[in-house]
C-alpha cells in the first residue's frame, strides 16, 4: 500500500489521495492534491519522496504558508506518519506506509476524483524523466526540489506556448493534451516540436544544477483519440495507452513512440517506419512509429512547427 494524504473536509468527511514520487498540492487542476480553498495558491506545496521511506513537505513559495503540526515551515521538512498539514483553512493528515513503492500511474486512483465527463477528441503527450528514482535518492533534497520546480514551470510554458494544456504532473512526468475539432496534419510538427523542446529543457538541468547527472533525459509517448474530460482530469484508454507508449520507448531504442493514428497525419517517410508492438492491457498489437531526438531534430528542419514564434 502506498502513502496517502487524507483531506478533512468542513463537513468532517474525508478524501484520500495517494502520494506519488512528487505530489503537488494547490488550487490548480494540474495538482495531484487539488484544493478549492481560496487561501491556497495555484501551486502551493509539494510532498517529495526521496527513497528509503522518506517524504519531505516543501513550501513552493506560497503567500499564506504551509503548516506542519501547527508550525509554519520555512525549509523542507521530513514527514512522519499521521503528521498534520494545514494550508489555509484545509486540514490534511499524512499517512505513511513503510517500504512504500514509488508510485506511478498505476497507483493513481481516478476513482477518487469526482467528474462529470464530456467526450472530446484529443492528442495526448506523456513526457517522463528517465532514471528519476535513482536521481531522487542521490541528490540533496534542496537541489532536487529546485531542479524539478524549474522543470515543472518551464515544461508548462512549452506546452502552453504550443497551444496545449497541462492536465497534470504525475511524479516525474507531464501529461498534456491538445483538443481537436478534426484531424489536422499541422498538429504533428506542433506537438513533436513541443516534445523536442522538453527534451532540450531537460538536458539543460545539469548546467543549471551541476549535481544533476549529465545523462538525464526524457521518453515520450503520443496518442490520439477520444477521452472523457472534465475540469479536473481526463480518463480513458487513450490516456493509458499514451503512458504505455512512453514505456515502450525504453525498449524500441527511440525517445518518442507515436501511435499510428497520430503519425499517419503526416506522410513523411520516417513516420511511416512503423512497428507492431505488444502493449500491456491490449489483446492486439499496436502499430507505432519511433524517433530518436536526433532524428526528430533533423525532421523538424524540413517540417518546422508552423506556429513557432
Amino acid at each position: 500500500m502506498t502513502s496517502f494524504v487524507e483531506i478533512v473536509n468542513k463537513d468532517k468527511s474525508t478524501q484520500q489521495v495517494h502520494c506519488l514520487p512528487i505530489t503537488p498540492i494547490g488550487r490548480d487542476s494540474t495538482n495531484v492534491v487539488q484544493l478549492s480553498d481560496p487561501l491556497c495558491s495555484r501551486n502551493h506545496a509539494v510532498i517529495n519522496y526521496v527513497g528509503k521511506d522518506k517524504y519531505y513537505l516543501i513550501d513552493m513559495g506560497s503567500r499564506n504558508g504551509v503548516y506542519l503540526n501547527n508550525q509554519r515551515i520555512n525549509n523542507p521538512m521530513l514527514l512522519s506518519d499521521r503528521d498534520s498539514l494545514t494550508i489555509g483553512t484545509t486540514k490534511m493528515i499524512f499517512h505513511k506506509h513503510e517500504n512504500s513503492p514509488v508510485s506511478g500511474l498505476k497507483s493513481y486512483q481516478h476513482s477518487d476524483v469526482q467528474v462529470s465527463p464530456e467526450i472530446r477528441s484529443v492528442i495526448i503527450l506523456v513526457a517522463d524523466i528517465r532514471n528519476f528514482t535513482q536521481m531522487s535518492e542521490t541528490l540533496p533534497i534542496e537541489t532536487l526540489t529546485n531542479a524539478m520546480t524549474y522543470w515543472f514551470k518551464a515544461t508548462r510554458n512549452i506546452i502552453e506556448r504550443n497551444f496545449g494544456v497541462v492536465d497534470k504532473f504525475i511524479g516525474d512526468c507531464v501529461l498534456a493534451k491538445w483538443e481537436l475539432k478534426h484531424p489536422d496534419p499541422a498538429a504533428v510538427p506542433l506537438i513533436l516540436d513541443a516534445a523536442y523542446d522538453i527534451h532540450r529543457l531537460t538536458k539543460t538541468l545539469p548546467k543549471i544544477h551541476p549535481e544533476v547527472p549529465d545523462n538525464i533525459d526524457i521518453g515520450c509517448g503520443i496518442n490520439m483519440g477520444s477521452v472523457a474530460m472534465s475540469e479536473n482530469t481526463i480518463l480513458g484508454d487513450v490516456v493509458n495507452t499514451a503512458f504505455r507508449l512512453e514505456e515502450a520507448s525504453k525498449t524500441l531504442h527511440g525517445n518518442i513512440v507515436m501511435n499510428h493514428c497520430f503519425s499517419s497525419l503526416n506522410d513523411s517517410d520516417i513516420l511511416k517506419r512503423e512497428y507492431k508492438i505488444a502493449v500491456k492491457g491490449k489483446s492486439r498489437r499496436l502499430m507505432v512509429s519511433s524517433l530518436s531526438f536526433e532524428e526528430l531534430e533533423n525532421w523538424l528542419k524540413t517540417n518546422p512547427n508552423p506556429f513557432r514564434p
